[in-house]
């Protein structure tokens, strides 16, 4: 699927696999785009350190009883995979695939996925943070309706936008940042906050 890229997001590849061929972290946080996004959000007020350093797997218990596991995924080989759990258009080889490089690459972009206790993949969403530092969330995969599994994002980025003294916003423009171009679906009001 790499052949098929666009020489930019090649290079972007590569360079994410030879940073996950060494120890982590493996985000390219010290690329001078992230690090001048960081920059930008401390200019505002806002608290990077949740975002970069963000909370441990959390247990939450599904509606239909479930345990299940919400992590915000650090690894880029689990990054690139994001589509192709749930077959969509972010999968190997599919026509945006090349959104998941930015994904893993840019600073202010975060996928989480819902596990069970086995680690197998229940659901999968996209979280970022705007120009000005807001976050937005994005379609809530999941492969299971009864799970819940919105609610359980719901929650998770309530507690963050808390922690980084940011707000949630139900639309917003997410700048490309290492990466030269991102696939933008639009943003999924899963807070509920807005009318």
């Amino acid at each position: 699927a790499f052949a098929g890229l666009s020489a930019p997001t090649r290079r972007l590849a590569w360079r994410l696999l030879r940073a996950r061929c060494a120890p982590p972290p493996w985000r390219l946080a010290d690329d001078p785009a992230n690090l001048a996004f960081i920059t930008r959000l401390r200019s505002f007020g806002i608290d990077p350190n949740p975002w970069l350093d963000p909370p441990a797997p959390q247990l939450f218990q599904a509606p239909n009883g479930k345990s299940v596991w919400l992590a915000f995924e650090h690894d880029p080989l689990k990054i690139f995979q994001m589509g192709a759990h749930f077959e969509t258009c972010l999968s190997p080889g599919n026509f945006n695939f090349f959104s998941v490089f930015a994904n893993a690459a840019d600073i202010n972009k975060h996928v989480i996925y819902a596990r069970d206790s086995h680690a197998r993949v229940l659901g999968r969403c996209l979280i970022a943070l705007t120009e000005r530092g807001a976050l937005l969330t994005f379609a809530a995969y999941c492969h299971d309706s009864r799970l819940g599994f919105a609610g359980m994002v719901a929650s998770l980025v309530a507690r963050m936008a808390q922690a980084m003294k940011t707000v949630i916003v139900p639309s917003g423009r997410v700048p490309c940042l290492v990466a030269s171009n991102w696939y933008d679906d639009g943003p999924r009001d899963l807070c509920q906050r807005f009318e």
